[in-house]
C-alpha cells in the first residue's frame, strides 16, 4: 500500500478548524440559503452604526446637531371667531385673526375660528354660533355684518360666554362687547388674563 506524506494514509487523514472559521462557513451557507435575510441583517448593522454615530454627536459637531422640538403648550382657554364665508381671509376677517394670533403668542390662549357657510340668514348663523358656544369656548369674537348681528341677537342665550363684535354700532347684552379691530388683540390678552385670576 502506497503511504502518503509523513506515513499518514490519505483516508485516514482529518482536517482541524478554528471556531472562527467555522462561524464564517455557518454565515456563507446562511448566505446562500437566504439572501433576503442576510440583506435584511447587513441593513440592520448599518442602522445601528448610524444610531450609534448620532447619539455621540453634540453641538459643537456642524450639520449634525439638531435641538429637539418641544410642542408649545396651551392652557385651557379658547377664543374663537364667528367669521363670514369668505373666512379669515376676507377683508373684515384677516386683521381680527392676525390680532387673534398675536395674542395666542403672547400668552398661552387658544384660537380658532368658524365661518358661516350656506344661506346668509340669522336662522343658518345661529347654528354656527351654537357650536362656537358648545365648544366651550371663552370668549367669542364676531367680524361682519352677518356674524356681527347674530351674535347680538343670541349673546344672550349664552351667558357663560363673553362675545366681541368687531366694528359693530348699536345697543348690546350685558355679556357682549363692541370694540375696532386694532382692539382686538388687547382685548383678548386682557379677557385671557383675568381668566387666569378667575382660577378657571
Amino acid at each position: 500500500m502506497a503511504a502518503t506524506r509523513n506515513n499518514i494514509p490519505s483516508s485516514s487523514r482529518t482536517t482541524t478548524s478554528s471556531p472562527a472559521a467555522g462561524i464564517r462557513a455557518r454565515v456563507r451557507d446562511a448566505v446562500r440559503a437566504r439572501p433576503r435575510t442576510a440583506v435584511a441583517l447587513a441593513v440592520g448593522a448599518v442602522v445601528a452604526i448610524v444610531a450609534v454615530v448620532v447619539a455621540f454627536a453634540t453641538p459643537d459637531t456642524p450639520g449634525r446637531y439638531e435641538p429637539p422640538i418641544t410642542a408649545r403648550q396651551y392652557s385651557a382657554y379658547t377664543a374663537c371667531l364667528l367669521t363670514d364665508s369668505q373666512g379669515i381671509v376676507g377683508p373684515d376677517a384677516k386683521p381680527v385673526w392676525a390680532a387673534m394670533q398675536a395674542a395666542s403668542t403672547a400668552t398661552t390662549a387658544q384660537v380658532n375660528y368658524l365661518a358661516i357657510q350656506g344661506e346668509a340668514t340669522l336662522a343658518n348663523a345661529d347654528t354656527y354660533l351654537n357650536t362656537l358656544a358648545s365648544r366651550q369656548c371663552d370668549l367669542i369674537l364676531a367680524v361682519g355684518p352677518l356674524p356681527d348681528q347674530v351674535a347680538r341677537e343670541r349673546a344672550a342665550a349664552y351667558p357663560k360666554q363673553h362675545f366681541i363684535l368687531v366694528d359693530f354700532t348699536g345697543s348690546l347684552p350685558s355679556n357682549a362687547t363692541a370694540i375696532q379691530a386694532n382692539g382686538v388683540q388687547q382685548a383678548l390678552e386682557s379677557s385671557y388674563q383675568a381668566w387666569k385670576k378667575s382660577g378657571y
